[in-house]
């Protein structure tokens, strides 16, 4: 009888081994499961697009990149017509400084892309808009709470006029900025989608190249440029909406 109690004592505690063991490996969850987790959690970039820049005339496509709480995004895309005097975000404006090609100030015409009746007629043509805007998110690491920043936009919109005798768009223009400011902003969202809002003051540097006309001393008509170089205090206020990868 005895020769039978130790086999089946070993048994038993054999038994309760494995039944030890296949509870830890249901209950356990598996390396893939936690590796997806962790992807989520740890997302670092971001892909944005601006949700009011049509107003001034922009698409572009920004991508945000964290670096615990600092971030750095930038930014391209094409400009086209505009549906909103950037003077409208500059105050405090300087008198501008006009240069006339023909080299005398006359009585002249600039022409303004932004008077959709004005004459002669112009049409829009693509050009670039660029931003770069390292920031600190202040609330929490990553890329979410509130956050301080400085942004930097350079933006050129190019159009071309018929000219004072013609019906051809043979000359050229263009309007070219660079904005500089201090700003401040939040950014909410969960693992996959984000949005940012922000404002901000700096100042900003133009320089645009109009097509202009004037009479000379003889009522003839005079055909130029005119370049217009100031600078501004500038306000920026924007939203940004996009999701994370």
């Amino acid at each position: 009888m005895k020769n039978f109690i130790l086999p089946l004592m070993l048994l038993g505690l054999c038994s309760k081994v494995n039944a030890q063991n296949k509870s830890i490996i249901v209950l356990g969850r598996s390396p893939k499961q936690e590796s997806k987790k962790s992807k989520y959690k740890e997302s670092s970039m971001a892909i944005k697009f601006g949700a009011l820049n049509f107003i001034s005339g922009n698409i572009p496509i920004c991508f945000e990149k964290e670096y615990k709480n600092f971030a750095l995004l930038v930014g391209v895309g094409p400009t086209f017509r505009r549906f909103l005097d950037n003077s409208f975000w500059s105050t405090l404006t300087e008198e501008e400084d006009i240069i006339y090609s023909w080299g005398e100030t006359k009585m002249s015409t600039i022409n303004n892309p932004f008077d959709f009746d004005t004459r002669p007629k112009f049409t829009y043509s693509p050009s670039y808009y660029l931003v770069v805007n390292p920031k600190y998110y202040y609330n929490e690491e990553g890329m979410d709470g509130g956050y301080f920043g400085i942004q930097c936009v350079m933006s050129q919109y190019s159009y071309k006029n018929q000219g004072y005798n013609s019906t051809s768009f043979s000359k050229s223009g263009r309007d070219r900025y660079t904005d500089i400011s201090v700003q401040w902003g939040a950014q909410y969202g969960d693992n996959k989608f984000v949005f940012e809002w922000f404002t901000g003051l700096g100042i900003r540097f133009k320089d645009e190249l109009r097509y202009a006309y004037a009479t000379d001393d003889n009522s003839n008509i005079i055909e130029g440029t005119a370049q217009i170089k100031k600078s501004s205090l500038h306000f920026d206020l924007g939203m940004r909406v996009g999701f994370k990868f």
